[in-house]
């Protein structure tokens, strides 16, 4: 009886020490974005962060729409800059050419860290950042999608399938962002109502300027000039007449 007991011990020692090394597996890697957007001089600020732990090695891109975002810049973001600061250790980065990412909608990124030691979550702040100029100012909104070729953690060991990225392959989506640079009806940014009416009955009255941002949302009918007829739809979507705008089509 005491050996069964004895024996019974040993095997729940071993499953509880099997379900610790489970738990402490390291979960894969995620890159998240921030971004920021000023109206006023059409710029366009977007920082990619990874929570990885001890990844020595990723390469990612970013696709964008090169007919509402013109990209102007590719650097190096504070988390690594910080690392190699600290630690010393080697560095690699890499992006694709700046003209030719804006001819194709996608840049690519490389960084290595290479350290066994290197746990990126010691080091604040994002692994790149991008700048673009918002070119089209009528566009009510932009998709970024976040693109994985392979993330390689501090033993070496690749923990996404690389998918290389080279000048004729097809970028992968990972995760889709969508930046709303505005909401047609709204030009005050409450949501639509009746204000936004209020304020295009003023503009045309000449008691009210709107600026152009306001001016591309008051255009809900999609024709050229501001009118009552702009704030008329809106009534009509705010009391539940009609759902959507013939600009948004």
């Amino acid at each position: 009886m005491k050996r069964i007991f004895a024996l019974l011990l040993i095997l729940c020692l071993l499953g509880g020490l099997s379900l610790s090394v489970i738990a402490e597996e390291e979960p894969l890697p995620h890159i998240y974005m921030k971004y920021s957007l000023d109206d006023a001089s059409d710029r366009l600020r977007v920082e990619l962060y990874t929570d990885g732990k001890k990844w020595t090695a990723i390469d990612f891109g970013l696709t964008f729409d090169p007919s509402v975002l013109r990209l102007d810049a590719v650097t190096v973001g504070s988390k690594i800059l910080t690392a190699i600061e600290r630690k010393g250790f080697e560095f690699l980065t890499m992006h694709r050419d700046l003209e030719l990412s804006n001819q194709s909608g996608f840049c690519n990124f490389v960084a290595a860290v290479g350290s066994e030691t290197c746990n990126m979550t010691n080091y604040a702040g994002p692994v790149v950042v991008y700048d673009f100029t918002v070119i089209d100012a009528t566009a009510p909104s932009v998709d970024l999608d976040i693109c994985l070729a392979t993330m390689v953690d501090k033993d070496g060991n690749a923990l996404l399938e690389y998918t290389p990225y080279g000048p004729n392959d097809t970028p992968i989506p990972y995760e889709t962002h969508t930046i709303n640079f505005f909401t047609y009806g709204d030009l005050n940014g409450d949501g639509v109502n009746v204000f936004d009416a209020m304020m295009i009955m003023q503009y045309v009255v000449g008691t009210l300027e709107l600026d152009e941002q306001q001016l591309i949302a008051a255009r809900v009918s999609g024709n050229e000039e501001v009118s009552v007829f702009d704030a008329m739809m809106i009534m009509q979507y705010v009391v539940g007449t009609i759902t959507s705008f013939p600009a948004e089509q």
